[in-house]
């Protein structure tokens, strides 16, 4: 049986996040736990016309590649992969997992060196969207492993996630999402006159200079869920430290207790209690 959840969400990402048109390949890009997601995802890009397709994430391929691959297998990057990018309009990628620290054990040199070759795919990614000819959005999907590391049970994590994409009742979630970057967008104009920002908490004071940097709003059309207010500071004038108290889990890898000590912009210390 179909959550209507689902299929709302579906349609928000084909209508809304995507604004996919009859005649535009997507390519969806989920892993097998994020089924339901995918097949929604699907069915809303064919009734607008559009030529969707699945490239299905088997999530314990990285976990054997890592073991097993040698150090030419862990820097390969398809050129099949880089084609595929130039033909495409827009790219669903779900974000969904049945084990969310996969990675802890892998060897971290190993891990980066793989990263770093993903990052040669990622950066023929951002050039088409920052270009305009490439639509991109990352949603969530919840699993057990989510709401395990929320402290939830699974009824309680998808409730969270669906009502913060305003799916999770009936209605026309567009005009929410409408609204919310209207909002956004006023918040981001205010911003644009700040020249620096200020973190000051435990364990951090921070000085970023954003002084000439333009403001966006999240509103839905990267992301969903969705809902901040973002820029990037000046390259050189980042000084300080801030600290974390909450872990992130990054690419199947917890790290918590995170550090770091600016200079001049750059990174000078970095710490960490587990995953550095």
């Amino acid at each position: 049986m179909t959550d209507p959840r689902v299929a709302r969400l579906g349609e928000l990402i084909v209508n809304y996040s995507l604004r996919l048109e009859a005649g535009k390949v997507v390519r969806i890009d989920a892993p097998p736990v994020a089924e339901p997601l995918a097949i929604e995802v699907y069915r809303a890009a064919l009734a607008v016309g559009a030529h969707p397709y699945v490239d299905l994430q088997l999530e314990r391929l990285p976990e054997l590649l890592l073991a097993e691959g040698s150090d030419e297998q862990l820097e390969f990057v398809s050129p099949i992969s880089k084609a595929e990018i130039e033909h495409l309009d827009a790219i669903v990628t779900v974000w969904s997992e049945t084990n969310t620290r996969a990675l802890t054990h892998a060897d971290p040199d190993r891990h980066q060196r793989l990263l770093g070759a993903s990052q040669e795919l990622a950066k023929l990614r951002w050039q088409r969207m920052s270009a305009g000819t490439l639509g991109w959005l990352g949603v969530l999907f919840p699993t057990e492993a989510h709401a395990q590391d929320a402290q939830m049970s699974l009824a309680e994590y998808e409730r969270f996630v669906f009502r913060a994409c305003h799916v999770e009742e009936p209605g026309d979630p567009v005009e929410h999402w409408l609204g919310v970057r209207e909002e956004l967008g006023a918040r981001a104009e205010r911003l644009s006159e700040a020249r620096e920002l200020r973190i000051v908490g435990p364990g951090t004071d921070l000085k970023l200079s954003v002084e000439g940097r333009r403001w966006q709003a999240a509103d839905g059309h990267y992301n969903m869920p969705d809902g901040e207010v973002y820029t990037s500071p000046v390259e050189t004038a980042t000084e300080g430290e801030i600290s974390f108290a909450f872990p992130a889990l990054f690419h199947g890898r917890e790290v918590a207790d995170i550090r770091l000590r600016f200079d001049g912009g750059a990174v000078v210390e970095a710490e960490a209690s587990r995953g550095r």
